[in-house]
């Protein structure tokens, strides 16, 4: 751990299934890439019982709003306040590999271009279907990004610097589907899916 490179999670949460918030946040605290933080973002829901079972770990950061201020606002702030050299979307109701942290770390290290990269998926449920975009090459994402969003949120890792140089934070008034228009305005940044 001690030559490994700080990174951040950034996680918003309203009203999740108990179950589906507390696998969640196993599956970061069970990366085999240890130096991080978790910032958790309680945006005005009910999600305070299940968050009460981290307070003693130490990597995580509860962040309570009182009322709702959506889930862009939430992720905004997050990467306000994050330090690390990488940050890390995580959904609360999504499940991440137990290697997630230290494949996308080691990549984004291989390649310095990179501004944003995210990766294949596997859908949760009944059909467990692996889904992969054939997109080796950054210009081949943002190809396909000015026709249908290809890219799933809670895989992307960020460069840091990338995001206060480029101007990559999420648009607040956009309640749903921010990071699309995230995306389709980011064609001036190296994305890539890996």
């Amino acid at each position: 751990m001690e030559n490994e490179i700080f990174v951040s999670v950034i996680m918003s949460t309203l009203n999740t299934n108990p179950d589906y918030l507390k696998e969640a946040i196993e599956s970061i605290l069970n990366q085999t890439y240890r130096n991080f933080e978790f910032i958790i973002i309680s945006d005005g829901g009910n999600d305070d019982e299940i968050l009460k079972l981290y307070t003693d770990d130490k990597r995580i950061k509860i962040i309570r709003h009182d009322v709702s201020l959506g889930l862009p606002k939430s992720l905004n702030e997050a990467i306000n306040i994050s330090k690390g050299k990488y940050i890390f979307r995580m959904d609360s109701d999504d499940i991440s590999h137990v290697d997630r942290l230290a494949i996308q770390v080691a990549y984004m290290e291989k390649n310095p271009n990179i501004d944003i990269a995210a990766t294949y998926y596997r859908e949760i449920g009944a059909s467990k279907r692996v889904v992969k975009e054939q997109c080796i090459y950054p210009n081949q994402v943002k190809c396909k990004l000015f026709f249908v969003n290809i890219i799933a949120h809670p895989s992307v890792v960020f460069r840091r610097e990338s995001i206060f140089s480029k101007q990559l934070f999420y648009d607040e008034s956009f309640r749903y589907s921010q990071d699309f228009e995230l995306w389709t305005r980011s064609l001036n940044v190296e994305i890539a899916i890996i």
